[in-house]
Parts: C-alpha cells; structure tokens; sequence
C-alpha cells in the first residue's frame, strides 16, 4: 500500500516536520511503502531524520506562495498523487491543493491537523484549507477529542474526524524518578507569545526566593519574536538562576537530567513536549489551556492549573519542588498515561485507519 504525505517544506525546522517524519518512520516499520512531498524544498538534507525506504520529492526547489501558484501547483501535485492509495496533507493550509487529487483520482485523501483549528486568521491559507479538507477528505484527523468536537461543530463535514495523537519518540523509561537529578525545572518550545514563557518567568520569580535559590528553570527553544523581551524580562527581575537555550538535539539527556516539567502555553495543539517529559519519568505541570494539556494530564497524571494564572503556577511549581514524595508520585503517574502515546499505540491506531480508508468504496 503506498501512501504520498505532503507537507510545505520536510527539511524546515518544526513541530509539523518532526511529527510527519516520526509517523512516516513509523508506517515503514507496518509495511506501508511511504514518500514525502515537499511543496518546496530547498535541500535535500533534513534536520529530522527520515528511514532511508522514505522517498523525497518536491514540488518546486524555492519557496512559493500557495494562492498565487495555487493552479500550476494543484496540477504538479495531482500527476504524482494519483499514483498512491492514500494521500496525507500534513497541515490542513497543505489541503488548498486537494481539489483536483480528491476530485480526479482513485486515491484516498486525509487532512492531517497539526493545530488548534480555534486559533486562525479569517481568510487567511489556513482558514480556506479547513473547509476545504472538511468537504474535500475522506477523513479529518486531529489530535485531541476537543479539536474534533470544534471541527465537528464549525465545520460542514462530509466524512468522519478521527482523533489520532502524536506518539513520543523517547522510549519509556521503567523507573519513576526518585532523587533530584540536577534541581532543574524544565519547558519546551519555540520563543513565541503562544509558549507563554513570559508567565512562567513571572510565575518563577513569584516562589519564594528561600525554595528556588537551590534549583534552576531552563528554557529550552529555537530562536523566535519573544526572545528579546524574555531576556530583558529575566535580567528586570534579577533571576540569575533561568537560562534560556537554544534547540538541542539530544532532547532525551536534556529530559533526564531534569528533575520537573512545566508548560505556560497560552495554547497549544497538542502538547507534544509534555508527553516527552512524562515518558522520561518527569512530574508535569501546566496551564489548562486549549488544546492538549488538560487532556493528557486528566487531572491524576500532573498538575494542571487554571489556564495563565501566574500565582498558581507559581504554587504548583514551590509545591512540587519541596515534595519529595509528590514528585515521586507523579513521576509513576506520568509513566503510566505516557504508554497511551508510545510509538507502538500510535502506529496500531494509523494502520487499521489506512488500511480501513483504501479498502472503502
């Protein structure tokens, strides 16, 4: 069975890049014959890794706008798509080029949602796409239960949105965590407003100098808008003991030499870097906010608070640092719920929807 994902740019640096490679490695390993599909890419080496079955192919070697080459570029992608069973848009913007795949050939298509579908420009590439993939697909997959009951309600749908989330590419470790690694706090991602870094920078200073003076909070991400005003941020407040870090490759070491996991998102998609923590056997903590979070802590794996309130993300991080025995707890919690999105789970949820997909009439 042969399956096309089509993606904007696979050697770009991203979540969206990550996670499509990380599944495309997975659906190899159950036997899918798989290639990517850049609309452009400008080098043929990737910063993710990719099997090396997985063919690469683009559209154009420089970058594009989607609305004005939307035609030349539908007709380039239809010539190869037809050849496949399924075709994956990876990023529901990618399903603007659907039409003529989804209308002229046999192959069957998914609009793959790497996003919170509430957050979107009117009008904007995005905007068009999902209703696009909403008419266009033979199915909709998202991330979490609360994303596909928003497109469920906003959008006109003509077939089913299933709810597939990103699998964790660290193994599971066997033991919870019962020492301190390095008195280290630890978040995740790129520097932007939506990571709400800021708030937790806030939230940091606000414990009591006598509790954090021993630990340290690290902030680990490739460069974005928000750095600079963090950075003043951090020196205003006089907090000599928050570093900020560029991208790491080697996230693993940096998740087992940490001893607690936050998250300040303002919101998120998904919340992959939480599942990563908590496979590494760290106690999370994060804001309840749309969409992700909430879900995967449920409440009995971490501790999730009221979405950008600063004083008690500030009381759950002095809580967790001075609980031994809370960390301890959690850290089994949160090796438990992280087996829901091992590699393993997440592949035997793709195949049966493919293999289920290719053999509908």
């Amino acid at each position: 069975m042969r399956v096309l994902i089509v993606i904007n740019n696979i050697s770009a640096i991203g979540g969206t890049e990550r996670v499509t490679t990380h599944v495309a490695n997975l659906l190899v390993k159950k036997g899918f014959s798989v290639d990517i599909l850049s609309i452009h890419q400008p080098t043929s080496s990737t910063f993710f890794t990719i099997d090396s079955s997985i063919g690469q192919l683009s559209l154009y070697p420089h970058e594009i706008s989607l609305f004005k080459s939307l035609i030349p570029a539908s007709f380039k992608l239809y010539s190869i798509a037809k050849k496949y069973d399924v075709t994956i848009f990876s990023d529901t913007q990618m399903s603007l080029l659907s039409g003529l795949v989804a209308l002229l050939s046999k192959t069957k298509v998914i609009a793959w949602e790497h996003f919170n579908s509430t957050i979107v420009t009117r009008f904007g590439s995005r905007w068009f796409g999902r209703k696009i993939a909403a008419r266009l697909s033979d199915l909709v997959v998202v991330l979490t239960k609360q994303d596909q009951e928003n497109w469920q309600a906003k959008y006109w749908l003509k077939n089913p949105v299933k709810v597939i989330p990103n699998p964790s590419s660290i193994k599971i470790k066997e033991k919870a965590v019962d020492e301190i690694r390095t008195s280290t706090v630890i978040s995740v991602g790129r520097y932007t407003d939506q990571k709400g870094f800021d708030l937790l920078v806030q939230s940091w200073a606000a414990i009591d100098e006598n509790i954090r003076q021993s630990w340290h909070l690290k902030i680990i991400g490739p460069n974005g808008s928000a750095k600079p005003s963090l950075m003043q941020q951090i020196k205003k407040l006089g907090l000599n003991n928050v570093k900020l870090a560029d991208t790491c490759a080697d996230m693993v070491t940096e998740y087992n030499n940490a001893d607690i996991y936050v998250m300040s998102s303002r919101y998120e998609g998904f919340g992959l870097t939480l599942i990563e923590a908590m496979s590494s056997g760290l106690p999370v903590v994060a804001f309840d906010c749309p969409m992700g979070p909430g879900e995967i802590i449920d409440e009995q794996y971490g501790i999730i608070v009221e979405q950008e309130n600063i004083s008690a993300l500030s009381e759950a991080l002095s809580q967790l640092i001075t609980d031994k025995e809370l960390r301890e707890n959690l850290s089994k919690q949160a090796l438990l719920r992280a087996k829901d999105f091992s590699e393993q789970t997440i592949a035997n949820v793709w195949k049966p929807t493919l293999i289920n997909l290719i053999e509908k009439n």
